[in-house]
């Protein structure tokens, strides 16, 4: 659903947006004996870890408009403990 989104916003292609951006901590850690010595990363394990439930959660609703029991628990603790990632829309939705 992102990758759908945020491609055509900024005029790239949905490889790029996932592999560049949305797997790149992933695709590090996995294939990091292909990487030149000068690639560094230094990651939120926090906000990586938040990144892939939303977006579980986010391709679960799209996949079947289904939220696990847990989801309205996860967001609750979301908007209590990182009240920097919450938007306009978010209120809206709670």
């Amino acid at each position: 659903m992102l990758k759908k989104k945020i491609a055509p916003e900024y005029s790239l292609l949905e490889k790029v947006i996932v592999e560049s951006h949305l797997n790149k901590t992933r695709n590090w850690l996995k294939h990091r004996n292909d990487c030149v010595d000068e690639e560094k990363l230094r990651p939120e394990l926090d906000t990586e870890a938040i990144q892939y439930i939303v977006r579980a959660l986010a391709n679960l609703v799209g996949h079947d408009g289904s939220l696990p029991s847990e989801g309205p628990r996860f967001l609750e603790w979301l908007y209590k403990h990182r009240p920097d990632l919450k938007t306009k829309r978010d209120e809206d939705v709670l």
